[in-house]
């Protein structure tokens, strides 16, 4: 257990080290968040979103680049440490290695679709009504993510319930 906090110590420390400079850097490069005016699905303004997304403006967009990059190499790290120096890691599933294959493809296939998000609302924000992808498109996206990990989850690691918060536990199998 002291293996763990230690290691999740180091990761804290390193992201900490890490995002002031990369901030930094988004701002130096003008990735940041800008003014916006949307409209909803039948081309009426959404005054109530944009008054409460106003303070947004100018806010550095991006730093899930650097909490993707550096927790995808940190794991990678350590995968590799422990094997190198032999150190036990219990799990109660078939594949340790599928587990991990499985917890960075769900981190960072999510992670990418955020980072798509965000540059498109950098690059792209004058065309006009754009602002990002829009919400059904990342809905069936995150969906269609979610799919093939509980698709993992079921077949790879052989996990067959759901728990449905304040309904109970459910057996799909």
């Amino acid at each position: 257990m002291a293996l763990y906090i230690y290691i999740t110590l180091i990761s804290l420390i390193i992201h900490f080290v890490l995002i002031v400079p990369f901030i930094n850097i988004l701002y130096k490069r003008k990735l940041q968040r800008a003014d916006q005016k949307t409209l909803d699905a039948f081309d009426n303004p959404t005054p109530i979103f944009d008054k409460y997304h106003r303070h947004k403006s100018g806010t550095p967009v991006g730093g899930g680049i650097l909490v993707i990059g550096v927790t995808s190499i940190l794991t990678l790290f350590f995968v590799i440490s422990f094997n190198i120096f032999e150190i036990y890691t219990h799990t109660n599933y078939p594949s340790i290695i599928f587990e991990l294959i499985l917890i960075l493809f769900t981190f960072i296939s999510y992670g990418f679709l955020g980072i798509y998000d965000d540059l498109n609302k950098i690059f792209f924000w004058d065309k006009k009504n754009f602002f990002g992808l829009r919400m059904r498109v990342k809905l069936i996206l995150e969906i269609f993510l979610a799919v093939i990990i509980s698709c993992g989850l079921y077949f790879g690691l052989d996990i067959h319930f759901i728990n449905i918060p304040f309904l109970g536990v459910y057996d799909i199998s």
